[in-house]
């Protein structure tokens, strides 16, 4: 509720680092504040503060390295 109350931001829009932290989506119809990373920056830390203490709450990261390419880099993508 405060996100949307601070920034209009959705409660179910996905705070993802590769892609919102890097400003690749566009949570707001507000050119100006997508285009900071700064703003981005300060949502993705609050939220983190906000996970941070939940018991059970749990955050990750996945990896794999592939030197495929073209169709095979995306099938094995989709394999994951």
């Amino acid at each position: 509720m405060k996100l949307y109350q601070e920034t209009g931001i959705s409660a179910d829009f996905e705070i993802h680092a590769t892609r919102f932290v890097n400003g690749r989506d566009r949570p707001l119809t507000d050119p100006k504040w997508n285009r900071l990373k700064g703003n981005r920056q300060v949502v993705a830390q609050e939220e983190l503060a906000v996970l941070a203490p939940m018991p059970g709450a749990r955050m990750g990261a996945a990896l794999r390295r592939t030197d495929e390419k073209g169709p095979a880099y995306s099938q094995e993508r989709a394999a994951v």
